[in-house]
């Protein structure tokens, strides 16, 4: 068997200068999560990722249909002790091999594959540390194609510890002396991010004033079509429908109607206001989308906050974190102090909004541009 330190990890260079030895089983184990409809999502194979290019020699494992169990509720349930050892028997695992797992994707699809062993009793499994973007990165060579191992016969041990139930989970709530770690996120943790699928129980409104955004938000947004919560898009006037409607109890609201320079006044007035808490939940968030190249619209936001009683926090995002991004600044409008305490915030660039000497709130019967004239 080839020389392994039995940490988990192997590095790049390891794995180059180990190709050859016999012991070694390399597989691709890529997981695509596709949106669906019925969501949130489709489970597809890597295999073809695999056949476009893979590490010299290495093979592919598919943990959804292989390596999991087919009568499951669920997908990705473990497989019983005797299907995983058959199915690692004919990829090529012998009781002697050393496994290799990456992925093309998450690394979290190599990871499972390496769990899954360690907990069946087979410690000789690691992770290529970087996965096949590092060895690509690095200029190594790849190939394409499918491999297979030859058969071999392999038995497993259970580790019962290596696992824990729905039971086991609730039963550590309230001890102290487990801990119960979730390796989301944090801002998926808590909810908070707004990249999250609505759940089921959740409801989501779109008022939406142009005809062509509807088809655009169902064909090129796939978070609207594929997420779980009860949706509706409102065709009209956004103020108009909400004044007919009943009180919604939103848990937050979105106006992003200010990038261009022509502005919707009558969203921005104190009267909007008004209609926009009634549909909100007391400690729910008002976000004012403000970006706008000539006009400074924080003092609108500021005064309206005032008018009722809230606070308001201006949040500009550089928009670095990808190329697709562009930079934005918000407004965002609340009684509840503690909402900007979340760690979303933590090293968020974020002040009280501002409002400017003199400056007169905007209603539906005054409105002035030259108050807000921002001028470089």
């Amino acid at each position: 068997m080839a020389n392994y330190d039995g940490r988990g990890l192997v590095s790049t260079e390891w794995l180059a200068e180990h190709l050859d030895d016999p012991s070694v089983r390399v597989f691709d184990a890529t997981v695509h999560l596709r949106p669906a409809t019925p969501g949130p999502y489709a489970i597809e194979s890597g295999r073809e990722d695999y056949a476009a290019g893979h590490v010299p020699g290495a093979a592919f494992l598919d943990l959804a249909s292989e390596l999991s169990d087919p009568d499951a509720r669920l997908p990705f349930t473990k497989p019983s002790l005797e299907r995983l050892a058959a199915a690692l028997g004919a990829a090529g695992v012998g009781p002697r091999s050393l496994v290799v797992a990456y992925s093309t994707t998450t690394p979290m699809w190599a990871t499972r594959l390496w769990w899954l062993l360690r907990a069946a009793g087979f410690e000789h499994a690691a992770v290529l540390d970087g996965g096949l973007a590092k060895w690509k990165a690095e200029g190594r060579p790849v190939e394409t194609g499918e491999r297979r191992y030859p058969p071999a016969q392999l038995t497993l041990t259970a580790r019962p510890d290596a696992w824990a139930d729905k039971d086991a989970v609730l039963a550590a709530i309230e001890d102290g002396g487990v801990c119960t770690i979730n390796a989301l996120s944090p801002s998926v943790h808590s909810g908070e991010s707004a990249t999250n699928y609505g759940r089921k129980g959740d409801y989501l409104r779109v008022y939406e004033i142009n005809p062509l955004i509807e088809n655009i938000a169902q064909k090129w947004f796939t978070f609207y079509p594929h997420t779980d919560a009860e949706k509706a898009i409102l065709m009209g006037d956004a103020r108009l429908t909400l004044e007919r409607q009943e009180p919604q109890h939103f848990d937050i609201m979105a106006v992003d109607a200010f990038s261009s320079d022509a502005i919707p006044v009558h969203l921005l007035t104190r009267e909007a206001m008004a209609v926009y808490w009634k549909h909100l939940k007391p400690d729910g968030i008002l976000a004012l989308h403000i970006s706008n190249r000539y006009l400074n619209l924080e003092p609108v936001c500021m005064g309206d906050a005032l008018a009722y009683g809230k606070i308001a926090m201006t949040v500009d995002d550089d928009g670095e974190e990808a190329s697709y991004m562009s930079a934005s600044t918000w407004v965002l409008v609340t009684e509840n102090p503690d909402f900007f305490k979340a760690s979303t915030f933590a090293d968020a660039d974020m002040h009280p909004a501002k409002s400017t000497p003199k400056f007169r709130p905007w209603t539906d019967d005054y409105s002035n541009l030259f108050q807000i004239l921002s001028v470089k």
